[in-house]
């Protein structure tokens, strides 16, 4: 083992693109591999032999058995005899596939006509005239056999053809030259081409067991109809990618072109894309964020002695402001530009610890699809109109180094935003993930509010029927003989119900405390029914201590989120869900000392 270890470490190191397209390579050449070894073998005996002569033949012998130790396999063997040029031969080869395999079908068609062409004294044997020991008793092509390799192996070839395509996307050594040239595209199409990549290999991994059905029905087998659960949900990912990457069209690519290239920390970061398509309702707004990205490493759940890891994404320091658009012959060229102060670090490995810095712009705001040719009032009717306006969310990534490098084309800015990260974390934030602050006769009550988004909990709850419905429709096979299904559908039911149990409880909890002086109280609730209440005497200003809760990413927009606790003994309270925002959870923190205790607090450290 030591030396394993040894050899590995010698090994170059990959970055993720390499990775990926190593990974992907193995694929496509195993996918290759498969489809030649099986079906294209197959092809080639048949081309070859098409020029053989065809000569009387008689059976000796002839079995349809079952493979030896392979009880789901068949074959069909035999021994004939043949004569050509004066000479007699015998030979075993029957066609050109020698199975067995598990088309049982095919082998019993193949038995039946071969014994009758013989009955009939039709039996021909294909012989090569070159070599007359060779010959075929039937040159027939083996189409299960062949339809399957192709689809097998066609689909490993392309799922290792679209891990390669992830790699070539995530290459991080494109000069500034070819930024300068091409642009930088954004991210929103690659989610698009994913999801229907992903639902258009699903869905065809599920042919076969669709066009197996009918059988199984005919003989009764009704309950695997919940099968079509699968396709289902391949059909689904691929509209829903279809239809993200329509509405992509309906705006058309907008690749960035930075000005200055590269941005610099400690001068301007900035650029323009081009809207090709409508017309902005308002202005845009954009956002740059640095932020940092790092990995975190803890023991595994299950205490075997390995490590999880979890990637999480610290904004360093964001800012917005609204950009400038000039229409063009070609369409709306919109601009942007931000001040960047000089002591954030440059794209790469970060400078003091662990980790790296990206730094990321997204620009947001409505587009009307309507013609610049159309009147303002026609303009103004297309805008009022919901089926002709549009959603525009596109994130870009962006060199960045130290340096005061300022952009060549002056930008006029209507209206900037302040530059601290409260501002642009709220902005990203919905409403409902703040809790609300009341001051009362009794106190500061702080209420909490539902910590899931309603579309989340239409998914757990769409994620657990279907496995629950496929674990029960496998686990009721299982119980009627199928023993294999005990290692399926058990572990898919428990799996469904644990989904329906987590999005029956997830959404209602929440937690709401009742500040007083020297004293808090926190009562955790299911929706409106009370589960704890526990009030606790607060006699320093240490117990309490913002924790990190989370990160959540919307459109390249990150998003920091705490939760406030005090401590007593071992156990730590939640007061509040969770704050989006650092800057909102120290104002949080705040108010809760002084209603405490009196006088001007400091900012609790994390």
């Amino acid at each position: 083992m030591p030396v394993f270890r040894a050899l590995l470490a010698r090994l170059p190191k990959l970055d993720v693109s390499s990775g990926l397209l190593l990974f992907g390579f193995i694929f496509v050449v195993f996918g290759a591999a498969l489809a030649i070894s099986l079906g294209g073998s197959m092809l080639w005996r048949y081309q070859a032999s098409a020029d053989w002569q065809p000569v009387p033949a008689e059976l000796s012998q002839l079995e349809f058995l079952r493979a030896p130790n392979q009880a789901k396999n068949w074959q069909v063997t035999g021994q004939y005899s043949y004569a050509f040029g004066g000479r007699s031969y015998r030979s075993q080869q029957l066609g050109l596939s020698e199975g067995p395999d598990s088309f049982e079908h095919y082998w019993q068609q193949l038995y039946t006509d071969l014994q009758r062409q013989q009955e009939a004294g039709r039996l021909q044997a294909w012989v090569n005239p070159a070599d007359p020991e060779q010959a075929l008793l039937t040159r027939q092509l083996h189409l299960p056999l062949l339809g399957f390799s192709g689809y097998l192996g066609g689909m490993i070839l392309l799922l290792g053809a679209g891990i390669m395509w992830l790699g070539v996307r995530a290459r991080t050594d494109i000069t500034l030259e070819v930024i300068a040239r091409q642009g930088i595209s954004s991210g929103t199409r690659e989610g698009a081409d994913y999801l229907s990549w992903f639902g258009g290999l699903f869905t065809l991994a599920c042919l076969p067991l669709v066009f197996s059905l009918p059988a199984a029905v005919a003989e009764g087998k009704r309950v695997l109809l919940v099968l079509l659960v699968l396709p289902l949900i391949g059909i689904i990912s691929l509209c829903a990618g279809l239809r993200a990457r329509q509405r992509y069209n309906q705006i058309g690519a907008t690749r960035l072109f930075p000005d200055p290239l590269p941005g610099y920390a400690g001068g301007q970061v900035g650029g323009y894309f081009r809207l090709t398509q409508g017309e902005w309702l308002e202005p845009p707004r954009c956002t740059l964020s640095c932020v940092h990205v790092y990995h975190v490493y803890s023991l595994s759940s299950d205490h075997n002695g390995g490590r999880e890891r979890e990637t999480r994404r610290v904004p360093l320091w964001q800012q917005q402001t609204q950009a400038y658009c000039r229409p063009s012959a070609k369409g709306i060229d919109t601009h942007f530009v931000f001040d960047v102060p000089a002591h954030l670090p440059a794209t790469g490995d970060h400078p003091q610890a662990e980790g790296t810095i990206e730094w990321e712009v997204v620009c947001e705001g409505l587009v009307i699809q309507a013609d610049r040719s159309n009147s303002p009032a026609t303009r103004a009717t297309l805008a009022g109109a919901p089926e002709h306006e549009f959603q525009f969310e596109r994130p870009w990534r962006l060199p960045v180094e130290a340096g005061s490098g300022r952009a060549r084309r002056a930008v006029v800015q209507p209206q900037r935003a302040q530059p601290n990260a409260a501002t642009s974390r709220q902005a990203a934030s919905p409403a409902t993930a703040q809790p609300v602050i009341e001051r009362t006769t009794k106190g500061l009550h702080i209420k909490g509010k539902r910590e899931m988004e309603t579309l989340m909990v239409i998914g757990l709850w769409i994620l657990g029927l279907t496995f629950s419905a496929l674990g029960a429709g496998l686990l009721y096979l299982a119980l009627n003989g199928q023993v294999l299904l005990w290692l399926l559908g058990p572990p898919l039911l428990l799996i469904g119900l644990a989904v329906l149990l987590l999005a029956l409880i997830w959404p209602g909890l929440n937690v709401s405390s009742l500040v007083s002086p020297g004293q808090i109280c926190a009562t955790r609730k299911w929706y409106f029914l009370p589960l704890r209440r526990r009030c606790i005497a607060v006699h320093s200003r240490d117990q309490l201590e913002l924790q990190h809760s989370m990160t959540s990413v919307d459109n390249q927009t990150t998003t920091q989120s705490f939760k406030l606790l005090l401590r007593s003994g071992n156990q730590p309270i939640a007061l509040t869900g969770h704050i989006a925002g650092r800057e909102a959870a120290d104002a949080l923190c705040k108010q809760v000392l002084d209603q405490l205790f009196p006088g001007p607090q400091p900012t609790l450290p994390l």
